[in-house]
């Protein structure tokens, strides 16, 4: 496995609510990362602790194989809210058959069925980005950040309510006061996108009567 492999996400999973730890965040990527383009994901999908760990060498080599379990075992009971045109969908992100080989440093795990469509043969309204992008950032949110700014490539700019913005991120019952929204969340992941990824990246907060009420993210490649 290399850092060069693809993740390849349909955008209905970019601007999708969901909240993970970091290193959940990292197996998703990790097992997207694996998915060979144009063609069906595979019914397992095999992650070994060599892999992970070159995806993500600052994960602690002696704690990896612990990581690893916790992550996975923790995945399954995590959701995802995936609103189209057509219905709004909550679903789990594995499905139920997880296996850890001991003493081998790898687990064993499926996409579930609802997921996998957002997944395998996207053919256009996707984002794409190398695994390497991400494989030093440290905060869940600059994760997220980088992936919504990706999706806007083209304009270089991106805008979003602060309403929706929590709800990308699951955190609808925290930092409902904007000041502790922008230094809680977002001055840290622009402050850590602009040391470690590609993008120079500032935004500003726009006000609708008294409030802030949505979010300008302006971007240009470094």
């Amino acid at each position: 496995m290399s850092k060069n492999m693809v993740i390849r996400k349909d955008n209905f999973i970019i601007t999708a609510s969901y909240k993970l730890t970091l290193n959940e965040q990292r197996i998703v990527l990790t097992a997207i990362a694996k998915i060979p383009f144009d063609q069906k994901i595979p019914r397992k999908i095999t992650i070994t602790a060599q892999e992970f760990l070159k995806c993500f060498p600052d994960i602690n080599e002696k704690n990896v194989h612990r990581e690893m379990k916790e992550a996975v075992e923790n995945l399954w009971n995590r959701s995802i809210k995936i609103e189209d045109p057509n219905q709004k969908e909550e679903f789990r992100w594995i499905s139920s058959k997880i296996t850890y080989k001991k003493g081998e440093g790898r687990v064993d795990f499926s996409f579930s069925n609802e997921v996998i469509p957002y997944l395998q043969n996207l053919k256009d309204r996707f984002t794409k980005y190398k695994i390497e992008e991400v494989s030093n950032l440290r905060s869940i949110y600059s994760i997220r950040l980088y992936e919504m700014i990706l999706q806007f490539r083209s304009t270089n700019i991106f805008i979003i309510s602060i309403d929706n913005f929590r709800e990308r991120l699951g955190i609808l019952n925290k930092y409902s006061d904007y000041l502790n929204l922008r230094r809680r969340v977002i001055e840290p992941a622009i402050a850590e996108l602009n040391e470690k990824s590609l993008f120079n990246i500032t935004f500003k907060g726009v006000r609708a009567g008294r409030a802030i009420k949505s979010l300008e993210f302006f971007f240009s490649k470094k």
